[in-house]
């Protein structure tokens, strides 16, 4: 019987590649199940991690005890099918929704899956990005404790455009773990981030950085779409206070006029000077040292790397970004006039004609 080799496991040696954070990841039905098997034995991990209590000493990790959900079913409607709120900025590349068997019930239960890329930004070192894949689902303990389980562990993906820009990080069964308590009403949630960020990084600072991903999953609001156009370090939509739960919005409520002023102060939208600040492609903070582009299409700021020379453009200087240029060469691919009998064509004859012969 011949095996194949899993692309997701860690001693792989020809990992998947994708040009760019944007784009979509195309996987054979073989791999869908190796990615689901990858997911399952992730979570299962941090399950018995949590539940155990083995592990958390030597990683970092907080608890806290819930007290605005009235139930575990309201916590699962709050937070699913949302993704992992603690990144700067995350791009979803593939997501499947399938079933799979409870460990300590050997019931079926329904579970998400996604594949994305993800960004943090340092102030000291570099921005880290990672590649992981995220399993959110129903759990049930052996001791009959129901739950709800969001693992996060990192895959070898390669991406073109992310490579020279950003330090690859990894994440090993990590996430989120809520289970409920003998309390009605409390539900007590562990996070637990297991990082290894590589490179040069002193070990103070992985930890801070790990704490801080805790921190912003804690504060930052779920959002209908977390790809990198809304990135920009602060938040793209606000609502009013009225309707903003103790930890986390999940619903965009539009806030009424006299109310725009003060929620302005407090939930600052992005602002120009902060979309300038990034480039549009990759999303990395463009420095003030480093040469920027400004694309002659949609005008957006880009890294010169993540910019090239179309020649739609009259003047040689002139760069349009990497996804204006895509669409302008589909624009040309389906403009361009097609033979009506290209050489090596075939042409049938019912009757043959005496007067040509």
């Amino acid at each position: 019987m011949i095996t194949h080799p899993s692309p997701f496991s860690p001693t792989c040696t020809s990992p998947l590649r994708i040009a760019e954070p944007t784009s979509h990841l195309r996987l054979t039905p073989l791999q869908k199940a190796q990615l689901l098997d990858v997911a399952q034995n992730a979570a299962d991990r941090l399950l018995d991690d949590v539940v155990s209590s083995s592990f958390l000493d030597s990683v970092v990790h907080k608890a806290t005890v819930l007290t605005e959900y009235s139930s575990l079913d309201a916590y699962c409607a709050h937070v699913h099918p949302y993704g992992f709120n603690g990144f700067h900025a995350s791009a979803t590349l593939y997501a499947t929704h399938t079933h799979t068997c409870d460990a300590a019930t050997s019931a079926a239960v329904s579970a998400t899956i996604t594949v994305k890329w993800s960004v943090v930004n340092n102030l000291w070192t570099h921005d880290r990005d990672f590649c992981y894949v995220e399993i959110q689902k129903p759990i049930m303990t052996a001791t009959g404790r129901r739950g709800y389980l969001r693992c996060l562990h990192s895959i070898p993906l390669f991406i073109v455009s992310s490579k020279k820009r950003h330090l690859r990080a990894t994440l090993a069964h990590s996430g989120v773990v809520v289970l409920e308590t003998d309390v009605r009403g409390q539900l007590e949630e562990t996070m637990l981030m297991r990082l290894e960020p590589h490179g040069r990084m002193p070990q103070w600072v992985a930890a801070f950085m790990a704490r801080r991903l805790i921190h912003r999953a804690q504060t930052e609001p779920y959002h209908v779409s977390n790809e990198p156009s809304l990135f920009g370090g602060r938040r793209a939509s606000v609502q009013p206070p009225s309707v903003t739960p103790a930890r986390r919005l999940s619903s965009f409520h539009p806030p009424a006029a006299s109310m725009r002023g003060s929620l302005d102060n407090n939930y600052p939208r992005a602002s120009l000077r902060d979309i300038e600040s990034q480039c549009k492609v990759c999303t990395t903070r463009l420095k003030w040292y480093r040469p920027r582009v400004k694309c002659k299409v949609c005008h957006a700021w880009a890294c010169k790397s993540c910019s090239t020379h179309c020649d739609v453009l009259l003047k040689e200087s002139d760069r349009a970004c990497l996804l204006c240029n895509e669409h302008l060469a589909l624009i040309l691919a389906k403009s361009e006039p097609q033979d009506e009998e290209p050489e090596d064509t075939l042409i049938y004859v019912d009757e043959w004609d005496d007067h040509s012969l």
